[in-house]
């Protein structure tokens, strides 16, 4: 063999096991390019300057929803993304990455004149400063950017703060398109009480959601308000400290079947009369 000819097959070799170590390194090096890679994956991956702070755990319920999400999302369209809190900028880069593999548009909302260093315009990633606590801060990022596929809200985890970025963003088109995605993050937040408000409100915030999914069902004291939002929720997943409220078609009154004539009326069981409907 001549000596050239051992040199290309050294160097051939050397390539191939630094790309086989890259892999074992990186596995998400080697996901397919059609589909977002583990979002576990790169939470451990990552290794950019600014910082990540997260719970490992969020990420296999993210690639859940969102998996579902892209199905309903055509492929060569531009996925919007807005999340409300951006304070060191490490998920900023941690979203970009994962959504790699398709067009993506990042917008980041925070109160923090230096969040604007997370800025990357190249890269359709922009940072507007404001409030999230205030309606027409809100509104003027929908007219600026909206409307969203995919809200992540982790700012500033008090129940005020979530409640008015909810009530502003979800039930309107110019803030969110018919199927997207709607996250509320930290909700133990709220558990620990002191600056974060009345630990009642962790188990208040849900069920103010909840209620709205059930318009259809009130009698007496129905909020017309709510009506969009029955139209609108298809559903509720709630984990360890998160909430995904995933918009689209609700189911609006259910369709209830009934077969067979031999029933035991209701009032007549032990328990005490029951009405049925």
């Amino acid at each position: 063999m001549s000596r050239t000819r051992l040199i290309a097959v050294v160097a051939g070799a050397l390539l191939l096991l630094t790309l086989y170590n890259l892999t074992v390194k990186y596995p998400s090096l080697t996901a397919p390019r059609d589909v977002p890679p583990s979002l576990r994956t790169i939470y451990l991956e990552y290794d950019e300057a600014h910082l990540f702070d997260h719970w490992v755990e969020y990420a296999d319920h993210y690639d859940t929803h969102l998996r579902t999400l892209l199905t309903k999302i055509p492929a060569d369209k531009e996925l919007r993304m807005l999340e409300i809190g951006v304070q060191s900028g490490g998920s900023v880069r941690v979203w970009r990455r994962y959504f790699s593999f398709r067009k993506f548009y990042y917008v980041g909302m925070d109160i923090d004149e230096k969040c604007k260093r997370s800025e990357v315009k190249d890269e359709n990633i922009f940072i507007e400063i404001g409030d999230q606590s205030d309606p027409k801060a809100l509104q003027e990022i929908c007219r600026k950017h909206g409307p969203f596929d995919f809200i992540v809200d982790d700012g500033g985890h008090r129940y005020q703060q979530m409640k008015t970025s909810l009530d502003t963003l979800f039930p309107t088109e110019r803030c969110m398109n018919h199927h997207s995605l709607y996250v509320i993050e930290d909700l133990h937040v709220m558990a620990k009480g002191l600056r974060f408000g009345n630990p009642k409100d962790f188990m208040s915030f849900p069920g103010y959601i909840f209620k709205k999914m059930h318009y259809y069902w009130y009698r007496n004291e129905k909020d017309e308000n709510d009506k969009v939002w029955a139209d609108r929720i298809e559903s509720i997943a709630m984990y360890n400290s998160l909430i995904f409220i995933e918009r689209g078609d609700g189911e609006g009154r259910l369709t209830r079947i009934k077969k067979g004539d031999d029933a035991i009326p209701t009032s007549k069981r032990k328990s005490g009369t029951m009405e049925s409907n």
